[in-house]
């Protein structure tokens, strides 16, 4: 295929065959509960200091990150939580995404 064609086959929203598909896939979802122990225990933890639910893991190039749905997300966190969030389990980054959901990056 030269290059004329995979331009319209990209303009055109045809895939392109595997041996030709430059696509980048950063991450994909994967099971919470086929996770190895550690990452499990840690979702556990976060879990319980957000009062929430683990939805959705996703495992790529840029490591482990996991949504949690918590019932609301409270703009002002205790001095205790604080603690919590030093002395638990190593994270790269918390986002407060909006009301409901809670990501962390491991």
């Amino acid at each position: 295929m030269d290059i004329n064609e995979e331009f319209e086959s990209i303009v055109n929203g045809v895939e392109l065959s595997s041996e030709n598909s430059t696509a980048i896939n950063e991450a994909s979802e994967v099971e919470i509960d086929g996770m190895e122990r550690k990452p499990r225990l840690s979702i556990k933890y976060w879990e319980k200091l957000f009062k929430g639910k683990a939805e959705t893991a996703f495992d790529g190039i840029h490591g482990l990150i996991v949504e949690i749905r918590v019932s609301s997300v409270i703009s002002r966190h205790r001095s205790e939580t604080l603690e919590y969030l030093t002395k638990g389990p190593e994270y790269r980054w918390i986002e407060f995404r909006d009301t409901k959901y809670i990501v962390i990056g491991f």
